[in-house]
């Protein structure tokens, strides 16, 4: 009588677990990057990678289930909520409350050319066809 055994192994999690991981990494690491060159751009790429990672550690865990690949999974589920977080709440800005309206009239200013020149609102009611472009900076 042959009792043999043809049991599969179990799958290897350990290259999701690393991918994950370097998904997880990387973002933080190509922020800081340009942060030292010194352009401050919003990193949209930030929850992407970590989305990334936090699904590449959810199928380790779902291939092999275990307490140390769970804590894994949710450590990684952190750093992805945050920085949905981040750039989806908190980096918004406010709405704009400034004196220029749609279909008002222009609010009294004055402002200078490059070469030192006045520029005011009576320019633009008397001149020619003019586009003012209000620019709220997001520092």
């Amino acid at each position: 009588m042959n009792t043999t055994s043809t049991s599969t192994p179990a799958p290897r999690t350990w290259p999701l677990i690393v991918a994950g991981t370097v998904f997880l990494v990387l973002g933080p690491v190509i922020y800081g990057t340009q942060i030292v060159m010194g352009q401050l751009v919003t990193p949209w790429y930030l929850p992407a990678f970590a989305t990334v990672g936090g699904v590449l550690m959810s199928a380790a865990f779902v291939r092999r289930p275990s307490v140390a690949r769970g804590l894994l999974v949710v450590l990684a589920l952190l750093p992805t909520v945050f920085a949905w977080l981040v750039v989806a709440v908190f980096s918004r800005t406010p709405e704009y409350t400034g004196p220029a309206s749609v279909g008002n009239k222009l609010p009294a200013f004055a402002a200078s050319y490059a070469d030192g020149r006045v520029f005011t609102n009576r320019n633009v009611e008397t001149g020619g066809p003019a586009v003012l472009l209000f620019y709220r900076g997001h520092w």
